[in-house]
């Protein structure tokens, strides 16, 4: 069965990155009963935002040292906490424990992690530490990621972001719970 054609009562080309979550909200809430149309509407901005601020992170900072900001996230876990397990570095990044693995096996192999193996056990139980390659690249990105991250939340007041905070902060424990 082909999927319905839905009718956002203007060109997808025309609509505002404003507009765009209203508008999705009205159009889906129309096709799919009982759905909340203010809980669609904060997860697209959220997820929305967390996407430009990535890649303003890569356009700006990380696309010159060619590093995913997850894998940036990651290396800075390491640097800040390390020694550290693999398992927390996903808990406290927020990076998936699969995408984990595959981001250490590349750090590790281009030399900015170190994963000491006593045996031949499960890599993700072995501590990782940083080397000195891996601060320089951490300490040498952090300042000009700080300013694309200052820049971003420019449009909200000091007032504004540290309630924001508050909330996203109560999401992710509640997202804990969840699991």
């Amino acid at each position: 069965m082909a999927p319905k054609k839905h009718d956002t009562r203007q060109p997808p080309s025309s609509i505002s990155a404003k507009d765009l979550d209203g508008l999705l909200a009205e159009t889906v809430s129309a096709q799919v009963r009982d759905l909340d149309q203010e809980v669609l509407r904060a997860a697209t901005n959220l997820k929305r935002a967390a996407t430009v601020l990535d890649q303003l992170e890569i356009r700006h900072v990380h696309g010159a040292n060619r590093r995913t900001p997850a894998a940036f996230r990651v290396l800075v876990m390491i640097w800040a906490f390390g020694p550290i397990e693999a398992k927390d570095v996903s808990r406290l990044s927020g990076v998936s424990r699969q995408a984990v693995s595959g981001v250490l096996a590349t750090l590790e192999r281009d030399g900015l992690v170190s994963r000491e193996r006593a045996t031949k056990a499960d890599k993700r139980l072995v501590p990782v530490t940083i080397t000195q390659d891996g601060a320089e690249l951490v300490e040498a990105n952090l300042l000009p990621q700080h300013e694309v991250q200052q820049k971003f939340f420019e449009a909200l007041s000091p007032d504004e972001v540290r309630t924001l905070i508050q909330l996203l902060s109560r999401i992710i424990v509640a997202a804990h719970d969840y699991e």
